[in-house]
């Protein structure tokens, strides 16, 4: 027979059995709806992860910490109290697939005067002005992105405030009284302090524009949505001014320190070696609050550079983090996820498979007295064998789509409930003011081609005996018992 009749006669076939076919493709749909559903569950939190961490860390910029002496081993936070020399920051620059390379800067505490106003506890990052082309996220809602030295961008938040008394804000001049704050590791009373915040002279800045959503790029703040921009330079410059004006005590002032605190608190005496050993490390704590940041930021030229420059600068030594590799850690857990699912959906699959493989015996006997009449008017084995694996695919195939069209109606809805949920638990600004997490159902191309695969191939795997057993009937015997 040829194949467009073997098919012609399988679908002729399958119009009469239409309560076995609905028995069949409710079986392998069933699998399919709970495969579907659940791999695109996981694909749509993949997706909104992927989202969240592109709106911390941008996914163009590499954070690069300072690598470890060679043949040292270390803890993140040695790295972070390393640094990065101006010589190696140069080195970077010059890597290829680098756009730009910078120290951060930042004024983590400010004082803002405006109309009247007077908002404390505001914080400015330091951002070079060709930073707006790699940073997608930067939106901004009003003016443009700074320029010059005089210039700053406020976020939103920050200019809504000001906005209650004075409608435009945008080319109006603000007064910014930064305010710097440090740590020393010790505190003599009357002459050092132990959180000595060094406060700056005010400054006037331009507000040139505002900023949708301002969420921090880097390591160096709180990713607050209230972050604020002004010029890489100035925020370096007013670091520097007030680096000059921090007084830290020499390791005399902290050794004298350490021995008159140690004959009031101690009975025993402790040894001048050991005092002069903790005072030199007080001192060069101390010291490294003279230091900026010990990391750098790197924008890469493009997304694909950013694989290639983290490949380079690890087997430089260096420790990086980017968005890219968050996403990549995530994928990995997501991928077990999807795994272990998987196994449970075609583990619902095979529970099926039985009841499908009922069906289609069922089937064969009740067709016994066609299939001895096909082989009757020159039908050959491998004719009859085809025509019910035929039937089994299409019946598959039809299961897998009512599946994945069940999964698509079944996650639009869960979806609507979910987020309706998080609106109302979270609130509008959402988590670290990023909004709410929007969930949903993604079903991509490739998952609709694997469930159906799927489908296709447990479909076959149980009509396998079904059809061998209509093949080997004989027909003469068929046609004189019925």
């Amino acid at each position: 027979m040829r194949i467009e009749n073997i098919f012609k006669l399988a679908l002729k076939d399958l119009k009469r059995e239409k309560r076995n076919i609905w028995l069949c493709s409710v079986g392998i749909g069933i699998g399919i709806w709970f495969l579907t559903l659940t791999l695109s569950g996981i694909e749509g939190i993949k997706k909104e992860v992927e989202r969240e961490i592109n709106q911390i860390i941008d996914y163009n910029i590499i954070t690069v910490y300072p690598k470890l002496p060679e043949g040292e081993e270390g803890s993140s936070l040695d790295r972070l109290t390393g640094f990065i020399n101006e010589k190696e920051l140069n080195e970077i620059k010059k890597l290829p697939g680098v756009k730009l390379a910078y120290r951060p800067y930042d004024i983590p505490s400010s004082i803002i005067e405006f109309a009247g106003i007077k908002l404390p506890f505001v914080q400015f990052e330091g951002v070079p002005p060709e930073i707006i082309g790699p940073l997608q996220r930067l939106q901004i809602k009003e003016g443009r992105f700074l320029e010059k030295e005089n210039e700053t961008v406020l976020a939103k938040k920050v200019a809504r405030i000001f906005r209650k008394r004075e409608e435009k804000i945008v080319g109006k001049e603000i007064l910014v009284t930064p305010i710097f704050e440090f740590s020393l590791p010790i505190e003599i009373k009357g002459k050092y302090e132990y959180f000595p915040d060094i406060k700056l002279p005010p400054i006037k800045l331009k507000v040139v524009g505002i900023i949708e959503n301002s969420d921090t790029f880097s390591e160096t703040s709180s990713f607050s949505p209230t972050t604020n921009f002004v010029h890489l330079n100035l925020a370096k410059r007013l670091w520097e001014k007030a680096v000059s004006k921090l007084k830290i005590p020499s390791v005399v002032e902290i050794y004298e320190y350490l021995k008159k605190q140690a004959l009031s608190e101690s009975e025993v005496s402790i040894p001048d070696e050991l005092l002069w050993q903790r005072a030199e490390e007080k001192y060069e704590e101390a010291k490294s609050q003279l230091l900026p940041f010990g990391w750098i930021n790197v924008v890469a030229e493009d997304k694909d550079d950013v694989k290639k420059l983290t490949k380079i600068l690890q087997k430089k030594g260096y420790e990086v983090e980017s968005a890219q590799m968050m996403i990549d850690e995530t994928s990995k857990i997501f991928f077990v996820l999807e795994a272990i699912l998987g196994f449970f959906g075609v583990v619902a699959l095979f529970a099926s498979i039985f009841g499908i493989i009922n069906v289609m015996y069922l089937m064969v006997t009740e067709r016994k007295k066609e299939i001895g009449i096909l082989k009757a008017l020159g039908a050959k084995n491998r004719d009859v064998y085809f025509l019910f694996l035929l039937e089994a695919v299409i019946i598959s195939l039809a299961g897998g789509i009512f599946g994945i069209v069940g999964a698509f109606l079944s996650g639009k809805i869960a979806s609507l409930i979910l987020n309706f949920v998080l609106r109302g638990k979270i609130g509008e600004e959402g988590i670290l003011g990023l909004g709410v997490p929007s969930f949903s159902f993604c079903i991509p191309l490739k998952l609709i081609l694997i469930a159906l695969l799927i489908a296709v191939i447990f479909g076959v795997l149980s009509a396998l005996g079904p059809a061998r057993k209509a093949a080997c009937m004989r027909p003469v015997e068929v046609l004189r018992n019925e």
